[in-house]
């Protein structure tokens, strides 16, 4: 259902996905060689690109923008600085244990024939234009990352100051957090 101006004023979630896990077996589903690291940078970068693009867009009247009002961020963030670059250790876990596609057959919010996120795994404050915008940008940067080496995709994210400044090159740097707010502000000083 679209929502009028009025319900769509202040987001009711400050997440597109509630359940990160469907944005993660979307991962799957599109990449051709869903390694642990592609999927853990690739959850990365769409994270810190929405972040510092359609995660600072509000609605304002004084604007054409006046009826936008995309989540702060595309899911709830859990990542930590590790030897080879960012990593969500829930996810890493689960991942562990197979519990993503192509390992489970029944995922509730995937559509498997078109290999598409279904609608309801998109935060409901979102209207379909909102939606069609965020599935091309996550399209866009799953296409990016699918034709880029895992190398390459360490050496990447590695360069970014979050990661940096946490992991210290000490090589044992498991369970250090990195800030999602640092991590959304690097991107809109360096791209945005």
């Amino acid at each position: 259902r679209v929502l009028n101006a009025s319900e769509r004023k202040q987001p009711m979630t400050s997440y597109v996905f509630q359940n990160k896990a469907d944005l993660v077996n979307h991962l799957f589903a599109k990449l051709e060689k869903p390694s642990s690291s592609k999927i853990q940078k690739t959850l990365y970068l769409l994270f810190a690109f929405y972040g510092a693009t359609y995660g600072r867009l509000k609605a304002d009247p004084s604007n054409e923008l006046e009826t936008v009002n995309y989540p702060t961020y595309l899911f709830e963030p859990n990542f930590e600085a590790w030897r080879y670059g960012p990593v969500d250790p829930e996810v890493q876990a689960a991942m562990n244990k197979q519990a993503y596609e192509p390992f489970v057959s029944d995922i509730p919010n995937i559509i498997h024939e078109g290999l598409e996120l279904e609608d309801k795994a998109f935060a409901n404050v979102l209207d379909p234009s909102e939606v069609r915008n965020i599935r091309l940008f996550i399209d866009n940067i799953i296409e990016q990352t699918d034709n880029t080496d895992d190398f390459t995709l360490i050496g990447r994210v590695c360069e970014d100051d979050t990661w940096t400044s946490v992991a210290k090159g000490d090589g044992n740097c498991n369970d250090k957090i990195i800030s999602p707010q640092s991590i959304v502000d690097e991107y809109i000083a360096k791209y945005v």
